[in-house]
């Protein structure tokens, strides 16, 4: 094992020096160093601005919906829980309980989602590296902030609904 791994170790920079079809290990353009690209003086058009904007309003309606449909779904599945509290394991109140903390689960997920969106939307204007584009990176940042904490909220809920039902 350690000659192998002695082996793969040596073996390891002529990947970088490859010429043919091999798959290289240098440095690709994208991967630019932090001072590479602070020093980038171009902006982005105004459409890459207005793309963002745009994206990063409906995200901001998403959140807004998510959050609705969140609060009102945590509510019914604390009251399917406390329902099924004492009663006997698959009858009909625990199962509507497993049925409600299932649906808690799936927004759950969608708030997973969301966060993944607003990190898009992120990268996508930090690759634009807009200097007029601090407003919107700031409102992303605040964005995925909110997202955060209703994530948050979210698993606290979950994990305590959770352990109120008793399992199977």
């Amino acid at each position: 094992m350690t000659r192998l791994l002695f082996v793969a170790l040596i073996a390891l920079p002529a990947c970088a020096q490859s010429q043919g079809s091999w798959p290289s290990l240098a440095p690709r353009a994208i991967e630019t160093t932090t001072a590479e690209v602070a020093g980038r003086t171009e902006t982005p058009t105004p459409q890459v601005l207005t793309d963002v904007a745009t994206r990063l309003n409906t995200a901001s309606r998403d959140f807004d919906m998510l959050t609705t449909r969140w609060k009102t779904q945590a509510d019914t599945t604390r009251i399917a829980v406390t329902a099924a509290t004492g009663q006997p394991v698959s009858g009909d109140a625990w199962s509507n309980a497993q049925l409600e903390l299932s649906r808690m689960e799936q927004l759950g997920n969608q708030i997973a989602d969301l966060r993944d969106h607003l990190d898009h939307i992120a990268g996508d204007l930090a690759a634009a590296m807009p200097s007029n584009g601090a407003a919107l990176l700031a409102r992303t940042g605040s964005a995925i902030a909110k997202v955060e904490a209703l994530r948050d909220e979210h698993k606290a809920a979950f994990d305590a609904a959770n352990a109120a039902l008793p399992p199977r």
